[in-house]
């Protein structure tokens, strides 16, 4: 199991089947509980998991993300995905 520090970035599943990119907020090793904050709409909400195996440490992409996406250490899908967000959003592709 990983330890957690508050502002990790991670990679999370909060039971919809698919990861979402968040920030640690609260991480408490001997209860095995992790309080992740993500943007959801524009609108931060707070995901308390128990399942620890459903959250992964991600890779920053900083403001602009990465041009070559073989760049990128944190090489899956949702990676892919946010990477092309983010740079879509930036109207750089």
């Amino acid at each position: 199991m990983e330890d957690y520090q508050e502002g990790d970035l991670v990679w999370f599943d909060p039971g919809i089947g698919y990861l979402l990119p968040g920030e640690v907020a609260d991480f408490s090793k001997p209860a095995q509980v992790i309080t992740v904050q993500a943007l959801i709409s524009g609108k931060p909400q707070n995901f308390t998991l128990h399942n620890l195996e459903s959250v992964r440490k991600r890779q920053d992409l900083g403001p602009n993300g990465f041009e070559d996406m073989i760049e990128l250490i944190d090489l899956n899908e949702a990676s892919l995905l946010w990477n092309l967000k983010i740079r879509y959003d930036k109207e750089m592709i």
